[in-house]
């Protein structure tokens, strides 16, 4: 069933009374199928992980008032552990916001948004460090610039990066960690790792 989430912060009379205002229309009889779950913000925050919030009231120098950024590494490729990867094309992925990409009138059917961008302030992280022999191998990391990253064909809510790798890593098993991180506070992230084995 889909889930309707109300999340309010009604720290005044006038701003309670929209609230109930609010979950009387959404609850109201003639609207079906949709299960309406309402939180107070500061609970409802309480249980994000690997999140963070900026904001505040909308000015002309935050049109977009409160902005939360849900932070979440998910690896597509490499898929499993022990996978090859190539370094020369090594078709890394992982899931992208829902409004990373927009349609496009003209091939390729969908590209950046930078507005969206310009918000969400996100940044991926590919780290490579060398596990187990031989020894002396190097570890690297890539940041890809947004213009780097390119979307799958056919479509998904992915980023692709599939420039070569540096030349510094070596061959053989290397952990690969995902991160997905905020531009203004790299600090604040969420990661995961997975056993790859790089090949030329």
């Amino acid at each position: 069933m889909p889930r309707l989430l109300i999340v309010h912060h009604t720290p005044s009379p006038a701003l309670h009374a929209l609230f109930e205002a609010a979950r009387s229309g959404a609850t109201d009889p003639q609207i079906e199928g949709v299960e309406v779950v309402a939180r107070p913000a500061l609970a409802a925050l309480a249980t994000v992980t690997n999140a963070g919030m900026a904001g505040g009231p909308v000015t002309p120098a935050n049109p977009n008032g409160c902005v939360i950024h849900v932070l979440n590494a998910s690896m597509i490729v490499p898929t499993t552990p022990g996978e090859n990867l190539s370094k020369a094309a090594p078709n890394l992925r992982a899931a992208a916001p829902l409004h990373w990409w927009k349609p496009n009138p003209a091939p390729p059917n969908f590209t950046r948004d930078p507005d969206y961008q310009a918000v969400n302030q996100l940044r991926y992280v590919w780290r490579f460090a060398p596990f187990g022999a031989p020894a002396g191998r190097a570890s690297a990391a890539v940041t890809p610039l947004v213009t780097q990253l390119t979307v799958p064909n056919p479509f998904a809510n992915q980023v692709v990066y599939n420039l070569a790798l540096p030349p510094a890593l070596g061959t053989g098993a290397y952990d690969v960690t995902l991160r997905v991180e905020l531009i203004t506070s790299p600090a604040v992230g969420h990661e995961v790792t997975r056993r790859v084995n790089l090949v030329a």
